[in-house]
């Protein structure tokens, strides 16, 4: 059988009375919560209206409790320290329910942080924590629960699941192009200014398998990393290599085009990664199962 709520009073009256009550004085209660003597007053005065009883008696300047108050004041700071510790509880398990992410730029900027409003949509309670590490610097060695890599899989203490396989295509501003003959070969690139990553072999690698000869490649701009290179194209810097399922929405919305359908599939991925020895948070397990599913869709998208 349920029991009736009863008569419960409103909590900026319990503070003021909690605070009259512990400081002797409504002019240092109301100092203390940022409101006026007479506010302080008022409340105190529909709080023995509610209660029936008086709760105060002057002495001098200040105020005693009286009997029936002394008995009340100590139920409600009680009752108020019982409602602060579970407020600090729930705003330190807040931080429980925060999943922190190491990723490279690339994958962060272009492909993961425009999808963030999905997940934030699908769980409003989970807080994501974004870090990045550039590729070709040590693994890191941070409190990420998750860590999206670049490379084989195959790392040490970790247990890894592939998110992308990427190729490179390519792309430029349509802009960078404007008022130039057209393309009509891969030989006609080498007139442009051509943009890539630290791994040279990749352009001369799509040359040999357009069968053109590629000693020289032309005026180049090289960057640390793909981020960079797609950054370069966007800005109409010259003609890219990028990873399409980084650019996929820039072609889609004609920020770039696509020059020539042949591809080249690397050999690596993107991988997602955790520890092998440390379980996984609730918070980190629903981000892992929602990147891996949105990683998939991404996948099949791609190959309609």
């Amino acid at each position: 059988m349920s029991s009736s709520p009863g008569i419960l009073p409103p909590l900026h009256a319990l503070r003021a009375f909690e605070a009259v009550g512990r400081l002797g004085a409504v002019k240092d209660a109301a100092l203390e919560l940022f409101v006026t003597q007479s506010a302080i007053s008022h409340q105190l005065r529909q709080l023995e209206t509610t209660l029936g009883v008086k709760l105060f008696e002057r002495r001098g300047r200040s105020l005693a409790l009286t009997s029936a108050g002394r008995e009340y004041f100590s139920a409600v700071v009680q009752a108020l320290a019982l409602i602060r510790d579970r407020t600090t509880s729930l705003i330190n398990n807040r931080e429980r329910d925060t999943v922190t992410v190491s990723t490279l730029p690339s994958f962060g900027i272009n492909w993961l942080i425009p999808r963030l409003a999905l997940f934030r949509t699908k769980r409003p309670g989970i807080n994501v924590h974004l870090k990045y590490f550039i590729m070709g610097d040590a693994p890191p060695n941070d409190a990420a629960d998750l860590r999206v890599r670049y490379g084989d899989g195959n790392w040490l203490g970790y247990e890894c699941r592939k998110l992308l396989q990427t190729s490179l295509v390519v792309v430029c501003n349509p802009n960078y192009i404007k008022g130039e003959k057209p393309i009509q070969n891969a030989e006609d690139l080498r007139k442009f200014v051509l943009i890539h990553d630290e791994n040279l072999n990749y352009w001369r690698t799509w040359f040999r398998e357009m069968d053109v000869e590629n000693e020289y490649l032309g005026a180049e701009l090289i960057f640390q990393d793909q981020h960079m290179v797609i950054s370069a194209a966007l800005a109409g810097q010259g003609i890219a290599l990028c990873r399409s399922a980084l650019i996929a929405p820039d072609i889609a919305e004609g920020r770039l085009i696509k020059l020539f359908d042949h591809t080249i599939d690397e050999e690596n991925s993107y991988y997602l990664c955790w520890r092998d020895d440390f379980p996984l948070s609730p918070a980190a397990k629903l981000f892992r199962d929602w990147l891996l599913e949105s990683a998939l869709f991404t996948f099949q998208a791609d190959r309609q």
